[in-house]
């Protein structure tokens, strides 16, 4: 798994859903879920049975707070993985916390597991290290062709192997890695 770094003209506003416009494109969004706790609601697009357009919008006035592209890995019936393409979150909404609450309720509504893409920003670190620090999901990765690994927090916002600190085995280090978020 690769870092990479994105810029600061990143920021971008993403403006609002609409569903009933979507519609006379063709583009059919199925709202899944609602977290009435953070106003938000979760719509998805399966254009193709093997791709997914995720919207996360606020239920009040359809802003958006995150899209995500995804791709399906493994075609299992009962929790079927899903890998991430691309993640935009509205610049609105940044620095609240709210992509890893987002990703876990994705997780639970959906019953999928998501897989990591093969990069990560350091928005994308600091996503999957909160995700490890959670107790009622469970993230965890191999690298290529080895051995299953709990992902545990670290204190430098990337996620590591709890019992191999210090080792110079890392999920970020350039190697095959593969990271896993399941409910």
């Amino acid at each position: 798994m690769d870092k990479i770094e994105l810029s600061k003209t990143s920021n971008q506003n993403l403006g609002f859903f609409d569903p009933i416009a979507l519609k006379e494109w063709d583009e059919e969004y199925v709202r899944v879920k609602s977290m009435y706790y953070m106003d938000i609601a979760i719509w998805v697009s399966r254009e193709e049975e093997d791709s997914m357009t995720v919207t996360f919008a606020t239920i009040s006035d359809y802003k958006i707070v995150m899209n995500m592209e995804m791709s399906k890995v493994h075609k299992r019936k009962k929790s079927p993985t899903w890998h991430v393409d691309i993640v935009h979150m509205d610049r609105k909404f940044r620095g609240m916390g709210l992509a890893p609450k987002l990703y876990k309720h994705l997780v639970k509504a959906l019953d999928i597991v998501i897989q990591a893409g093969e990069a990560q920003s350091p928005g994308g670190r600091y996503i999957w290290n909160k995700l490890a620090a959670s107790h009622d999901v469970s993230v965890y990765g191999k690298f290529n062709h080895g051995q299953w690994h709990h992902m545990e927090p670290s204190d430098d916002g990337e996620p590591w192997f709890g019992y191999m600190r210090g080792s110079d085995l890392q999920p970020y280090d350039g190697r095959e890695f593969t990271m896993y978020l399941s409910a």
